[in-house]
Order: structure tokens, then sequence, then C-alpha cells
């Protein structure tokens, strides 16, 4: 609202055919409390929340780039483990996976890896900062298992690209803060 941005489309998830159903970040398509991670923004939603959060608080933020997500999500190991982390349920015979939350779930809520990060791995899909491919800035990479994907993938090599300017119903953004350097002492 502060930024007058008007809500991204988005879609159900990130193949090209999926249909938007006028899904935005206030109506992704699932019911979603104030503690649940905000979905159905675009990298550009990202990049200037980010932004306006730098300008009132007087400190920057910024999208992470892939080299600091991965040092992250490392630390939470490249498996997953649904009663740990937000993914897809299984049914049927393969009924061995469900972590209770069809869709997104709230904000550390599973347990948080040994530094301190909370989900890292499941609930939602973040944005990169930077560019998808070196000299191509149309799309923007997104990183890490949703609650859509399932126990059979790997964390740490789940990527995908899209263009900066559609959200998905599984894909979110964390921020990093950036501290001044610390100089020596005299």
């Amino acid at each position: 609202s502060a930024s007058g941005r008007p809500p991204a489309h988005c879609r159900a998830s990130s193949r090209l055919l999926a249909r938007s159903r006028g899904l935005d970040w206030h109506t992704p398509g699932f019911a979603q409390g104030n503690d649940h991670p905000v979905v159905c923004v675009s990298w550009d939603d990202a990049n200037a929340y980010a932004h306006w959060l730098s300008q009132r608080t007087g400190a920057h933020y910024r999208l992470p780039t892939q080299s600091e997500w991965l040092v992250l999500a490392r630390a939470a190991g490249a498996g997953v483990d649904c009663t740990a982390t937000n993914i897809a349920d299984r049914s049927g015979d393969a009924a061995h996976c469900s972590d209770g939350y069809a869709q997104t779930s709230p904000i550390g809520h599973f347990p948080a890896t040994s530094p301190g990060i909370y989900d890292i791995s499941g609930n939602v899909s973040v944005w990169m900062d930077g560019c998808a491919k070196s000299g191509n800035c149309r799309e923007h990479a997104f990183r890490g298992l949703s609650w859509r994907d399932d126990d059979s993938e790997s964390n740490l090599k789940r990527i995908d690209t899209a263009a900066s300017d559609i959200g998905y119903a599984n894909v979110g953004f964390r921020v990093v803060r950036d501290f001044p350097a610390v100089t020596g002492s005299r």
C-alpha cells in the first residue's frame, strides 16, 4: 500500500500456461493468516519492498544472492523431511508424508536450522537478487522448495526462473540487511 504499486498478476504455478484466475497477494487462492509468508509477489514487488524498507528504516535491505541463500540452505541439508518442513503432502499409497498444511504454514512453525534460519526449506520458494542469466535481466531466479514440491526433490538443487513482473502462489521472498563494514580499531 505504501509503495502505491498495484498487485502483481499471480499464477497458480510456475508453468507458463497456468491461468491467473485473478490471484494476487491479497487473495492467493487459499486461506492465509498474517503469520504466513506472502506469496503472489513478483520479483519487481519484492525489490520495491526492500527499497521501501530501506527508506523507512535507514538501513539497507535487498534480496539475497544465490550464493548467500546457498550458504544458509546448506545448513538445512539437501534432503527434506515432511515432519520438519512444509512441503507437498502425499496421499494414496505414498501417504507417508503429511506436515499438516495443504499450502503455506505459519512462519517459524517448523524447527530452525543450526544458524537459526526458519523455513529455508519448504513453505515458499524465494526470489534471488540479480539476473537469472548474465546480461539477460528479463528473468530472475527463485530457489528452494515450496509447499507444492515433494520430498523427492533437493532443496539445494531446486531453482527456476520467471519474468520479473509475475508472481506465483508458491513463491515469496526474504530480505537481507547489509551492515556497514567494521573498520579496525586504533
